[in-house]
């Protein structure tokens, strides 16, 4: 069991860096939508491409990431931007979005609207139900763990 504050594990550090990339999340966002809209990834492409170009600038990117609910700055939707554009063209084309998807694999089961990152805003690790939108925070979990072994205690 790791204590809070504690620095990851070598066999860790990844994991975390996965579940923090802002990025990831973004990306879950994405998947979330295509999911709720019954779309795959050059549709949703094609519908914020207002050229039809086949690829994303900038600009059309933030607004489909803007579509799916996030709450981010144009700052931090760049920033993400910067880390899919593999080939530094300025523009995002579904190859980079889908290569950088693949990460999002390791924040959840396949399948399931349960998704694990740790929120940016809280700085805790959230379990994100993108159906419902339901987020369950590691600190309440905690807190609920020590309700119930609290309430055990108290029963014997």
């Amino acid at each position: 069991k790791k204590s809070f504050f504690m620095n990851p594990s070598p066999e860790t550090a990844e994991r975390e860096r996965i579940l923090s990339s802002l990025t990831n999340i973004v990306l879950l966002y994405v998947q979330a939508k295509l999911q709720e809209d019954q779309l795959i990834l050059s549709e949703i492409i094609q519908k914020f491409d207002a050229g039809n170009k086949n690829y994303l600038t900038y600009d059309e990117f933030v607004s489909m990431v803007r579509s799916t609910g996030t709450k981010l700055t144009k700052a931090q939707i760049y920033g993400c931007i910067r880390s899919i554009d593999a080939d530094n063209d300025g523009t995002i084309d579904v190859s980079e979005i889908e290569n950088a998807m693949k990460e999002t694999a390791l924040m959840g089961v396949d399948g399931s609207p349960w998704k694990m990152y740790v929120d940016p805003a809280e700085n805790v690790l959230c379990f994100h139900n993108f159906q419902t939108q339901e987020k369950i925070f590691d600190y309440q979990q905690i807190k609920d763990e020590r309700t119930r072994n609290s309430e055990n205690h108290h029963r014997r």
